[in-house]
Order: C-alpha cells, then sequence, then structure tokens
C-alpha cells in the first residue's frame, strides 16, 4: 500500500469537503441577508416611537456570527429634514472576553457615526410626552442584535447641534468613546462599572477629554465619575 499516495487522497478529499463547507456557509448567509435586512428595519420601525430608520444594506458573517449595517438612518418623524443621526458603518458581535467569564453580551463598534440636531427637533422632542425609556430604543438595538451591548466604541464620531443661527453651530468633531463592562459583568453590584475614555476635537480648535466610570444601566438616569 502506498502511504503517501493514500495521504495525499484523504488530504484532497478533506480539503474539498471543508471548501464545501466554507462556500456553502457564505452561500447561506449571501441568501439570507436582503430578508435580514428586512426584517431588521421592520423590527426597529416597529419598536420606535416618534422616529424612524432606513437600512440600505447589511452584511451578516457566519463565522464568528456578527453583522455589519451600512448607511443605517434615524429620523425624527416630525421633521425628518435632517436626520438626526446616520451611521455609516455599525458592526455588531459577540463580546468574546465576556464569554470567557461566564456572560454571553454583545460588542458595538460604530465608525464615523453622526449626530445632527437642531432646535426644531430639540423642541419637538421635548414636547414629546412619551419617556424616553418607552420610545423603543432598546428594543431597537435588540433588532440589531439579539445580545446586550457590554463594550461600545465609536470612532471617528461627529456631533452637530444648530440652535437659532445656523452659521454658529455647536460642533464636536473626530469623537472617540470606548465604555466597556456596561452590563456589569466584572464588578460588584453598586459601583459605577463601566470604564469609559472620550475625546474630541471642539469648534476646530479645541480638544476635550473626558475619562472615568459610569452605571449605565442606573434607574432613573446613568450615573457618571468622570
Amino acid at each position: 500500500m502506498n502511504w503517501k499516495r493514500l495521504l495525499s487522497k484523504t488530504g484532497l478529499w478533506m480539503g474539498g469537503i471543508l471548501l464545501f463547507i466554507v462556500t456553502a456557509v457564505f452561500l447561506v448567509s449571501y441568501i439570507i441577508e436582503g430578508p435580514l435586512r428586512d426584517y431588521m428595519e421592520r423590527r426597529m420601525n416597529q419598536s420606535l416611537k416618534g422616529y424612524s430608520v432606513r437600512l440600505p444594506d447589511l452584511d451578516f458573517h457566519p463565522i464568528g456570527f456578527s453583522v455589519t449595517l451600512k448607511d443605517l438612518t434615524v429620523l425624527q418623524e416630525a421633521h425628518p429634514d435632517p436626520p438626526v443621526a446616520h451611521f455609516p458603518l455599525l458592526h455588531a458581535s459577540v463580546h468574546w472576553r465576556a464569554v470567557l467569564l461566564g456572560r454571553l453580551v454583545a460588542e458595538f463598534e460604530l465608525e464615523n457615526p453622526r449626530i445632527h440636531i437642531n432646535l426644531v427637533q430639540l423642541r419637538a422632542e421635548v414636547a414629546n410626552k412619551v419617556p424616553v425609556e418607552e420610545r423603543g430604543w432598546q428594543e431597537a438595538v435588540e433588532a440589531i442584535y439579539p445580545l446586550k451591548i457590554n463594550l461600545l466604541t465609536i470612532r471617528n464620531g461627529d456631533f452637530v447641534y444648530i440652535d437659532e443661527d445656523p452659521k454658529r453651530p455647536l460642533h464636536v468633531s473626530q469623537i472617540f468613546l470606548e465604555a466597556n463592562n456596561i452590563r456589569n459583568v466584572i464588578s460588584p453590584e453598586r459601583t459605577y462599572p463601566s470604564p469609559f475614555h472620550m475625546e474630541g476635537r471642539v469648534f476646530e480648535t479645541g480638544r476635550m477629554v473626558v475619562k472615568g466610570n459610569a452605571d449605565f444601566l442606573a434607574e432613573p438616569h446613568p450615573g457618571v465619575d468622570a
């Protein structure tokens, strides 16, 4: 018996089977991306009160069980122009480090997000009689990914608020934010369990740096020690 030939054939068979499995997995993910996008957009819009979203495209990554949303836009129904938020890339995945600690939670990464609010939209928000916690934001986030967020990273964010004078906006750019342990995976209860670091550029010339710890799940509002 020629062992080299047998091992060579076995290797070819194993390689062919592996290639078939990988191809099948990616083909299935490609097929379900359209229905998944429709389902996710519909679920978010059903959850939100006073706002709506548009989700043109997404990528589902079966290896690692993650999803990348592309060009997600959030609009205020009372004043939809301009959109209050635009997320060119939003990547959601399992937070694997927390899995090692026995907790199944999520990690969200936002690339180049933009928040744009003007005075008219702010007044409509204040006049809204529905409490913030009942407007469906948490349900909308859970429609993106079924696990609760434990690590949030924002890179190159942009925030603009326009008051009465559109020529003098409050503008914070190049925002970087990393908030960890949001679900209190590794800290005792009743502490500020979530270390965070945020920095950005203010009015094109100033620099902002905020760092400390927070309790994002505190009631009736989050607590911050920074």
